[in-house]
C-alpha cells in the first residue's frame, strides 16, 4: 500500500520553519554557526579515507554507534581464513599443563616463525575452515575448505619430491592436518581410508626424519602427539604398527623423564612403568 504524506511532511516542515522564526535573531545566528561547524566536520570525516593494513587481507568495517556521522569509529575485521585458524586453535590446541604433553601445542609456535611457509599455512586453513564450517554449518565454507585443502595438497606433494624439504616439520605437520581436515569431512568409508592414508604418508616421514628430529622441542612433541595417531590408526585397521617407529619411541623415551607425575601407569606388579616401554605406551595414550 501506498500513501501520499507529501502534505504532512509540508505541514510538519512550516511548523518547524515558524518556531525557528520565532527565536532571537543572536541565538539563531549562533545555531546557524553551530550547525556549519558541525558539517565542516562532518564532511571532512565523510571524506577520509580508511585506514588500511599493508601485507594483510583483512577488511575494514565502520561501526555506527552514533546517530552523528562525526563519531564514526575504524574496527578491524579479521579474514575468513583467519577466523578459521583462529577457530581450530581455540578449539584443538591444548597446552601441557599437569600431564606434561598437548595437543597440536606444537602448532602456534611453528604458525608464528617469521619464515611461516605456504604449505603450512594452507593446511591450516584447510583444517580450520572446515572445524569452522561444520560448527556453523555453511557449505560455502566447506568449499573454501575443499579449494584450501586441494592446494595444501599439491603444495604438499612437491614438498615430498626431495628428502630436504621433506623432512621439514611444515612438510610433516602440513601432512598432519590434512588428515585432520579428513576426520572433519569424515562422510563415508573412504574418508576414513584417506584420513588413514595420510597418517601412514606421515608414519613415512617419522622414519625419514629419523633421531634428528629428537633434537628440538618441536620435532619431539610433535612425534610424542603422532605416535598416539599411528597406534590409533592400527587399532581401526586391525594393523601391525608401521616398522620403525617403535624402535623411534624407545629412542624418545630416553631423553625425557617419564617418571613424572601424569606419566605413570598401573602396570601390575611384573611392569615397571617408568623402564618398560609398554608402560610407557600407555601412560602417553
Amino acid at each position: 500500500m501506498f500513501k501520499n504524506e507529501s502534505d504532512v511532511v509540508a505541514r510538519k516542515a512550516k511548523n518547524r520553519y515558524q518556531e525557528l522564526s520565532r527565536q532571537k535573531p543572536q541565538k539563531a545566528n549562533s545555531q546557524k554557526v553551530s550547525q556549519i561547524s558541525d558539517l565542516g566536520s562532518s564532511s571532512s570525516s565523510s571524506t577520509d579515507s580508511p585506514p588500511s593494513v599493508q601485507g594483510s587481507d583483512q577488511q575494514v568495517v565502520i561501526r555506527r554507534d552514533s546517530p552523528t556521522p562525526t563519531t564514526f569509529d575504524w574496527e578491524m575485521a579479521p579474514s575468513i581464513e583467519d577466523q578459521a585458524i583462529g577457530f581450530f586453535l581455540a578449539s584443538y590446541v591444548i597446552s601441557p599443563t599437569f600431564i606434561p604433553r598437548g595437543q597440536f601445542d606444537f602448532l602456534p609456535e611453528l604458525l608464528n616463525r617469521p619464515d611461516t611457509e605456504d604449505i603450512l599455512q594452507r593446511s591450516t586453513t584447510a583444517a580450520g575452515l572446515a572445524a569452522l564450517g561444520i560448527a556453523m554449518k555453511s557449505p560455502e565454507m566447506l568449499k573454501k575448505a575443499q579449494k584450501e585443502y586441494v592446494s595444501a595438497l599439491t603444495l604438499t606433494n612437491n614438498a615430498l619430491g626431495t628428502t630436504q624439504t621433506a623432512i621439514k616439520d611444515s612438510t610433516l605437520v602440513s601432512v598432519i592436518m590434512l588428515g585432520m581436515y579428513e576426520n572433519f569431512t569424515h562422510q563415508s568409508k573412504d574418508s576414513l581410508k584417506a584420513w588413514a592414508n595420510h597418517v601412514k604418508g606421515a608414519c613415512a616421514l617419522i622414519r625419514l626424519r629419523g633421531t634428528k628430529q629428537f633434537q628440538g622441542s618441536v620435532g619431539v612433541r610433535i612425534f610424542q602427539q603422532f605416535y598416539g595417531t599411528a597406534l590409533l590408526v592400527a587399532l581401526e585397521d586391525r594393523s601391525e604398527i608401521p616398522p620403525g617407529l617403535t624402535e623411534l619411541w624407545e629412542m624418545g623415551t630416553q631423553i625425557n623423564d617419564y617418571s613424572v607425575p601424569g606419566k605413570e601407569c598401573e602396570c601390575g606388579p611384573h611392569h615397571d612403568s617408568e623402564n618398560t616401554p609398554q608402560g610407557v605406551l600407555y601412560a602417553n595414550l
